[in-house]
């Protein structure tokens, strides 16, 4: 994918290392789905141009250690865990640089391309793979950035209607890295409790965790309980990441 404008990204190598701000999260740990306050989770809601005037900053991301410099305001404005890194006495706020040694470029280049256009891609036909758009949806839950979250969300949504299947090799890495109040996961299960047929759901069964299949089954009760047997119809942000009383 193309770098987005007007970043001034750039791609090197560099031996210098940097800390993370302490997040008290491993690499794989459970973020709750509530965005800090202050991350702006409303699509309309569009950087001023200050963000676009304001000082760069470096994130180096990968094993590689690929450099992007991105203005820091525009990360602020839409991340909180940005926001602490580059805020006050932290080491990375000084010397105006974070490192990212778990992340993967791709998902970051999406990242950047999204701080920039509010798009996930140059092309708004170009396809993302299921692990990508996954991945894009986690890194958004780990950093706190619920617009690139909702606009993940928007875009899986709309590829398993396209597609007409679900990423069910993802479901590991889903269940592992997510709580079970999860957007992400809610939709997965409705989507597969209200639309997959007992056999098409027997040719992926090995790909469920025995955690995913106990709420699976909470939710086949839950929709003979309701006696409701369609997909139910939800507004838009039903599994979105919102502020209290905010929507797109």
């Amino acid at each position: 994918m193309a770098n987005p404008t007007p970043p001034e990204s750039v791609a090197t190598s560099t031996a210098s290392k940097s800390s993370t701000p302490n997040r008290n999260t491993a690499s794989n740990a459970q973020i709750s789905p509530k965005p800090a306050a202050g991350a702006v989770s409303n699509p309309h809601k569009v950087p001023p141009r200050a963000c676009y005037l304001s000082t760069h900053v470096k994130i180096e991301v990968g094993s590689k250690k690929k450099i992007y410099v991105i203005h820091k305001d525009l990360l602020r404005f839409y991340s909180d865990y940005f926001r602490g890194a580059f805020s006050g006495s932290f080491k990375e706020a000084i010397e105006g640089k974070v490192s990212l040694p778990e992340e993967r470029e791709a998902v970051f280049d999406i990242f950047t391309q999204f701080l920039y256009s509010r798009l996930l891609a140059d092309d708004r036909d170009e396809k993302i793979s299921w692990a990508t758009l996954v991945d894009v949806w986690l890194f958004g839950d780990k950093y706190l950035v619920p617009s690139l979250q909702n606009s993940a969300m928007d875009s899986l949504i709309k590829k398993i209607e396209v597609d007409h299947s679900v990423p069910t090799h993802q479901i590991k890495k889903i269940w592992e890295k997510t709580l079970p109040s999860s957007p992400l996961r809610r939709y997965l299960l409705e989507h597969t409790a209200y639309r997959l047929s007992a056999s098409s759901f027997q040719m992926f069964e090995n790909h469920w965790t025995r955690e995913a299949l106990v709420e699976l089954v909470k939710t086949f009760f839950d929709k003979e309980d309701t006696k409701k047997y369609v997909f139910p119809a939800r507004e838009k942000c039903y599994y979105h990441i919102h502020k209290e009383g905010e929507k797109c």
